[in-house]
């Protein structure tokens, strides 16, 4: 006798929500490392420009 494996409501529902949730997360990680490089990239230029301010005071004096 032939079995035909017929795939479960039950679990293509869990792999969807499986593949949904590690979806999101993966979206929030990259997020947040996105948004710490931008803050490291606006602390950098910050102080670029703050050292670059105070070179050109002293070098008039």
């Amino acid at each position: 006798m032939t079995m035909i494996a017929v795939p479960s409501i039950r679990r293509s529902f869990v792999d969807i929500a499986l593949v949904i949730v590690v979806t999101v997360l993966l979206g929030v990680t990259v997020g947040i490392l996105l948004a710490d490089v931008m803050v490291g990239i606006a602390a950098t230029l910050g102080t670029t420009a703050a050292f670059r301010l105070l070179l050109t005071i002293n070098a008039r004096e």
